[in-house]
């Protein structure tokens, strides 16, 4: 099977070539900047410079599917970063979806993010990011209801694991050193928390459920356990499995603007899907990594 990925570089794109890498031939779009080092010698490269160039892309790949993983994520925008923010996240995104679809390309699965669901609402968003991952699920649903594409959205909430590089809280938290202090909200907000490794059983399934849909169809599913986590009860537990003697001053910073503070119940789980990796486990194998590495230095 031929996939198409965009946002290969990121966490989730990098953990689903390094599982998959062997299981499907993967060709991953990237931007003539993009650092790939991550990427060698794993899959098939692409790079462009301007989004017209897409179409060409998708013409000699000819995908089966197309996995839509890349994205501008700001949690607040300003004049700046606006028409960053739109280009990077509907402009590209459409183009991206024009050109599979030129290419004969009718398989789309799709990421959105909680955000786009503020107190637990069908659709609320948080920050214009969310409007416009918002704005990529309408525009799909033209290419599934004019074009027949198949497509699945799948939203995510909070992710976690090994070789994630993103600055998280569990991350910052992992880092932190005997003695440390850390400031933070009051932590009261609950969280779902979803290891990576259970992300990519999902893309699995959703990537055999493409090929059982009917032309046309649109459906939207939500990655997420049956209960969320309070933020600092999560910390909490990491600190323990990880028997750190550290500082944590909850209270010590503000809660961020329109803050989703419970998510409980948002969403229909995708069929068929559920976590895998305790959180304990998941946590301990973040130690574990870090140790690994740390040693090799």
């Amino acid at each position: 099977m031929r996939i198409l990925l965009s946002g290969a570089t990121g966490f989730i794109g990098r953990s689903f070539i390094d599982s998959c890498a062997r299981e499907y031939e993967i060709h991953c779009i990237v931007r003539q900047t993009s650092d790939t080092r991550c990427l060698d010698n794993k899959v098939a490269i692409h790079r462009f410079s301007e989004v017209k160039q897409l179409y060409d892309v998708a013409s000699e790949i000819r995908p089966d599917v197309l996995i839509h993983l890349a994205g501008l994520f700001l949690s607040n925008h300003d004049e700046d970063s606006i028409e960053e923010l739109l280009h990077s996240n509907i402009v590209f995104s459409t183009v991206l979806f024009d050109a599979v679809n030129e290419a004969g390309c009718n398989k789309i699965l799709n990421f959105g993010s909680y955000w786009q669901n503020y107190n637990g609402k069908d659709y609320c968003p948080v920050n214009l990011y969310a409007a416009t991952k918002q704005s990529v699920e309408d525009i799909l649903r033209f290419y599934s209801d004019a074009k027949g594409s198949r497509v699945i959205t799948l939203t995510i909430f909070d992710t976690y694991g090994e070789n994630d590089k993103r600055k998280k809280i569990l991350n910052i938290v992992n880092d932190l050193k005997d003695g440390d202090m850390l400031e933070m909200t009051g932590g009261e907000q609950r969280v779902y928390m979803v290891h990576i490794s259970d992300i990519i059983s999902a893309i699995k399934i959703t990537i055999e459920l493409l090929f059982r849909e009917q032309e046309g169809d649109y459906q939207k599913f939500f990655l997420r356990d049956e209960n969320p986590i309070r933020l600092r009860d999560l910390v909490d537990l990491m600190i323990r499995v990880q028997n750190k003697r550290v500082d944590i001053e909850y209270g010590a910073k503000p809660y961020r603007e329109r803050e989703i503070m419970n998510p409980d119940g948002i969403g229909r789980v995708l069929p068929g899907w559920k976590p895998e990796v305790s959180l304990e486990d998941g946590l301990k194998g973040m130690m574990n990594m870090k140790g690994r590495v740390e040693g090799g230095n």
